[in-house]
């Protein structure tokens, strides 16, 4: 859930996007979060999670697999990103179903950022 504001906070802030809607400007970055410079990237995450899945599998060519998946499809599109701002215009595509591995992509993806 969002951060609790008064109301006097509020108001300031609905004022501050008027002016920025005024002066053409995005007025959702009046209230954006600023990134956090220890936060974890997708590519963070998906290494994260990966290496907490590894003592589960088998054989170690599954985390080969996702790591090689992601390097190639995910880390070059979203591998900076904070997982709080990937979008479905990230990872959508009219084409993608066409695209080698694209379901085995998507899904590694959905596991990664929490989707599934």
């Amino acid at each position: 859930m969002g951060a609790t504001r008064t109301l006097a906070e509020a108001r300031d802030k609905a004022e501050q996007m008027r002016r920025a809607v005024a002066d053409g400007t995005d007025p959702a970055g009046v209230i954006r979060v600023k990134p956090d410079s220890t936060a974890m990237t997708f590519k963070d995450c998906a290494l994260a999670l990966i290496e907490a899945k590894r003592p589960g599998w088998r054989n170690a060519k599954h985390a080969k697999q996702w790591e090689t998946t992601l390097e190639q499809f995910t880390y070059p599109v979203i591998g900076d990103k904070l997982p709080a701002d990937v979008s479905l215009a990230d990872v959508g595509g009219q084409d993608r179903d066409s695209q080698p591995g694209a379901s085995t992509h998507r899904g590694r993806a959905g596991l990664c950022n929490g989707s599934r």
